[in-house]
């Protein structure tokens, strides 16, 4: 994964910033469209690409995050909870079709849902339903719908469906284009409280069954394999007692 990590920033959904660069063909430089963004998430600016009619449109995403430790991830998230994956949505568009458009009101905006099963609830000052749905920026493990350009971005995570993890969500805006619910044509979603990569640990297998145990002292891991396994005891203690110099983690491109 290619996970950037960058000083806070404000985008549609609070702190994420998305880039979309529109790639036209050999020979043609690429266009960058970069939102035009505010602490209120205002509905972005973008410019349009003018592009032949030949040339297949291509999309390729990438996000930057700030830039938190796990010590910041437990105190700072809206909630903290044990959930098992149950299905992985196609990537789409940030409309009720979720087909491509082009609007110069409305940035397009790449993204997919998680479908999860509570299993256990550690914080929560959402009061979560039992299933809920987690909103990830970029593309999708299962591929994309068939509207709009080619996309070319990975994934910036590799959940599975079935397996168990400690989902660390905020609930934010993100720009709608159609019947918006949200203030400044927005959305209210429940996301990573960061990067998807690292805003989630997974259950670690004890040999017979990946979700046949669950207590204070299960054990979850994160994908950098140079972080501790953390317990939910171990979570629990450190959203009391936060630790005053936590490490800082490892991003992806380090």
């Amino acid at each position: 994964m290619n996970t950037k990590m960058a000083i806070p920033m404000f985008f549609i959904v609070g702190i994420v910033i998305g880039t979309i660069t529109f790639i036209v063909g050999p020979g043609v430089a690429p266009i960058d469209q970069r939102p035009t963004v505010s602490n209120e998430a205002a509905a972005p600016t973008t410019e349009k690409a003018v592009t032949p009619s030949e040339e297949p449109l291509v999309y390729s995403y990438e996000a930057s995050y700030t830039a938190l430790t796990r010590g910041q991830m437990i105190t700072q998230s809206d909630a903290i909870f044990v959930g098992q994956v149950r299905d992985i949505s196609s990537a789409q568009w940030n409309q009720d079709n979720g087909e491509y458009f082009e609007d110069h009101k409305t940035f397009q905006i790449l993204y997919h849902d998680i479908e999860v099963h509570v299993v256990r609830s550690i914080v929560d000052s959402l009061n979560l339903d039992d299933v809920v749905t987690v909103t990830v920026l970029g593309n999708s493990p299962a591929g994309s719908i068939d509207s709009g350009p080619e996309i070319r971005s990975d994934p910036e995570h590799s959940l599975q469906t079935g397996d168990q993890y400690v989902f660390f969500v905020v609930k934010r805006h993100m720009g709608w284009k159609n019947d918006p619910t949200g203030p400044e044509e927005t959305r209210l979603i429940l996301r990573f409280i960061t990067a998807p990569s690292i805003s989630y640990l997974k259950k670690v297998d004890s040999g017979t069954s990946t979700n046949d145990t669950l207590d204070d002292e299960t054990l979850f891991v994160a994908e950098d394999s140079s972080e501790q396994p953390l317990s939910i005891a171990d979570i629990l203690r450190l959203r009391e007692s936060p630790e005053p110099t936590p490490t800082i983690i490892a991003t992806d491109n380090q």
